[in-house]
């Protein structure tokens, strides 16, 4: 999935840039709080979050949806159609929803 055009730092216009956060660790929840903070529309997608992460999220207005199922998480990735996706380090590349990405 490439990049949207003028996107090559945090100092770009990232207002109404749709912006999919997979995995809700340490990574994850900074880049979503981040990419919130700059204007984006974000959708965190995480197998799980814990209690703290997911306060915070509720606090800021940052949507996220638990997807135990790998093709739960393409799903939800195809209706949210995002513009760009920030993966955590810690997934397979081989996830269902990275191959997801590729293929898009």
């Amino acid at each position: 999935m490439p990049v949207p055009g003028g996107l090559t730092s945090w100092h770009a216009d990232w207002k109404g840039v749709k912006v999919l956060v997979v995995g809700l660790g340490v990574t994850g929840f900074s880049v979503a709080d981040t990419l919130w903070e700059l204007g984006a529309d974000v959708l965190v997608v995480t197998r799980d979050a814990s209690p703290e992460h997911r306060a915070m999220l509720d606090a800021l207005g940052i949507r996220y949806e638990l997807a135990p199922v790998d093709s739960d998480a393409v799903v939800l990735a195809g209706e949210f159609s995002p513009d760009l996706i920030v993966v955590s380090p810690g997934l397979n590349p081989r996830h269902p929803l990275i191959l997801w990405a590729n293929s898009n």
